[in-house]
């Protein structure tokens, strides 16, 4: 039986000479007390220019994931609905850039599940919305 390092979710990506490489962080992976699932770089720019080849949308719109993007919204919309369902925080750590050109986090957004009287959007961002 596999130990839970080799037998994470990127075994089927990453080559046996990589994973002895990092060897030395092999841990136990599991979900904590506290779970949350983190919205990383969901972003409108992401699906610009359409459901077409990263190659060609990237020449009109430079930084967009295209046709990945597109085929990632359903599996990334099922993955925050179950969250939701299982009361686990949806985070959105939005984003900003120095005057150096350096990305930093500017804020927090933590996106509960929904009570009787709150609300809010069940999917990431929409491609058509700017």
């Amino acid at each position: 039986m596999a130990r839970d390092f080799e037998d994470h979710c990127w075994k089927d990506v990453i080559d046996p000479d990589t994973l002895q490489i990092y060897q030395a962080y092999r841990r136990k992976t599991y979900v904590g007390n506290n779970p949350a699932v983190l919205a990383i770089d969901l972003y409108n720019k992401a699906y610009l220019g359409g459901d077409r080849p990263v190659k060609e949308v990237d020449k009109e719109f430079s930084g967009s994931c295209g046709e990945n993007a597109w085929r990632a919204m359903a599996p990334t919309q099922n993955l925050f609905a179950a969250a939701r369902r299982a009361g686990v925080p949806v985070i959105y750590p939005p984003r900003t850039s120095t005057p150096a050109g350096c990305s930093r986090p500017t804020a927090i957004l933590v996106a509960r599940p929904p009570t009787s009287t709150t609300s809010r959007p069940s999917s990431p961002p929409s491609p058509a919305s700017s």
